[in-house]
């Protein structure tokens, strides 16, 4: 029983090493993109990766053609101050307001594969328009 344990432990180390790459992953191939920014983590914490949140200009029109090449992103939660519990204390939180109208989480789990988060980086840079080249011109 006792020996179970350890080896499910080692597994979750692994798939956290995993996921963690992932997400380097698609930060490196995403940096510098014009309408992808990566959700910013602070330097002191440890994320437990769910999904990879970004902020993208015009999310809708990225998120219809994410999941039109079969990348299952979303925007991952609904703003807590559209219910009706909160409408007594209803105030302007412009940053709420952009986070809901911008962010975007894709896949990053310990189940893709390298080219599974390739493929997630090139649709993300064609649905903001960035022309992908996935192959090498050899110049002949």
């Amino acid at each position: 029983m006792f020996s179970a344990g350890l080896r499910a432990n080692s597994d979750l180390h692994a798939r956290q090493a995993r996921t963690v790459r992932n997400v380097q992953t698609l930060r490196s191939l995403l940096s510098g993109v014009d309408g992808i920014t990566p959700v910013v983590v602070s330097q002191f914490s440890k994320p437990a990766y769910w999904v990879f949140l970004l902020f993208v200009d015009n999310r809708e029109h990225v998120l219809s053609e994410l999941k039109r090449k079969g990348v299952m992103a979303s925007i991952v939660h609904q703003r807590n101050d559209i219910y009706s519990g909160f409408s007594a204390q209803a105030c302007a939180l412009p940053h709420t307001d952009y986070l809901q109208a911008n962010v975007i989480g894709v896949p990053c789990g310990w189940w893709l594969e390298e080219d599974d988060v390739i493929q997630v980086a090139s649709a993300l840079k064609e649905a903001v328009g960035v022309t992908v080249i996935n192959h090498v011109d050899s110049g002949a």
